[in-house]
């Protein structure tokens, strides 16, 4: 007895400890989302969409934006159509920071020489602070879900991250001619994210930044409507597409969470058609399931998921609710 005192003194004072039965791992529903912020990923339908060469382009301008410089020189590819208008398209929902603290638009793709350049609009310590910011607001949206969330849950949680607390930005419409920097700033994706604020542009791109950080193939996509041009997003989430609309439920709701194409013509706004850089969505995804039906058009203002019973549990301040199955 004595010698195995004296074996688990001398352990403890060389530093080690008594071995112990090892913790047991948290459950899926309760262990965090493993989560790594990474710039590079880009959804798959925005890749078949604009091409490889172009996605490939695009992490090029990102490395070299993170890097401080200022131009990247591409190598040989497919770049046609409109390339520089499909890169931006393509950095707003890869690296939101980019757009807004930088001026490039379509006319800094100079596809004779393959070279794509660009200034930034901040100084270097507040390029940093934004990207800082940028990297902590991620982490707080995905702080939100757990390992054994599906894609319906990531959906929902993210979805609600990005609209709890947002407001759509009324008075930036007026500062263009003025200030375009600024214009630049307050409607990127990274405004949408981060200072809660923006317009539809930004929330459909800061969506589609967060649900394909958390592996949902997405797109936002453009159409015209009673309320004149918009944009919103179209996901698959459990191997169905669906439309999103943010920007609508600004403030926390799922009024237009997982609508059809048909919602989005008829009372989501009469939008008689979405396209994806100029390609009717429909061409791209079959928008008919209307498994999310029972939460739209109600305002819920509370949202539970509940990960053992596999369900979330959508209420009202009048006590009504409603359940929907997470698989």
């Amino acid at each position: 007895m004595l010698a195995a005192v004296l074996a688990v003194l001398l352990l403890c004072a060389c530093g080690g400890q008594p071995s112990r039965e090892p913790n047991p791992p948290e459950p899926p529903e309760e262990a965090p989302y493993d989560f790594t912020l990474d710039y590079h990923r880009c959804a798959p339908l925005v890749e078949k969409k604009i091409g490889s060469d172009l996605v490939a382009a695009a992490r090029l301008v990102i490395d070299a934006f993170l890097a401080g410089e200022t131009s990247v020189t591409l190598p040989e590819g497919d770049y046609g159509g409109n390339p520089g208008n499909d890169l931006g398209y393509a950095l707003n929902s890869m690296c939101p920071a980019f757009g807004a603290v930088t001026d490039y638009d379509d006319y800094h793709f100079d596809t004779e020489t393959c070279t794509v350049t660009w200034a930034y609009t901040q100084t270097p310590e507040q390029v940093r602070e934004v990207l800082a910011a940028l990297e902590q607001t991620t982490a707080a949206c995905m702080g939100t879900l757990r390992q054994g969330d599906g894609e319906t849950a990531r959906a929902l949680l993210l979805y609600h991250a990005l609209t709890e607390r947002a407001a759509y930005d009324y008075d930036v419409s007026g500062i263009y001619d003025d200030d375009p920097a600024a214009y630049c700033f307050r409607t990127s994706s990274y405004a949408a994210l981060v200072l809660h604020s923006g317009i539809c542009y930004s929330f459909a791109q800061a969506l589609a930044f967060l649900y394909t950080q958390a592996g949902l193939d997405c797109a936002a996509v453009i159409g015209d409507g009673t309320a004149g041009l918009h944009m919103w997003l179209m996901a698959a989430v459990d191997g169905k597409w669906y439309y999103f609309d943010p920007t609508w439920d600004v403030g926390g709701g799922w009024y237009y969470f997982g609508i059809t194409a048909e919602d989005r013509a008829t009372w989501a706004g009469e939008f008689t058609d979405g396209t994806l850089l100029g390609q009717d969505a429909a061409e791209l995804a079959d928008l008919s399931d209307t498994r999310f039906s029972a939460i739209n058009c109600r305002w819920w203002t509370d949202m539970t998921i509940d990960r053992q019973a596999g369900q979330a549990v959508f209420s009202t301040p009048e006590g009504e609710e409603t359940v929907l199955p997470l698989n």
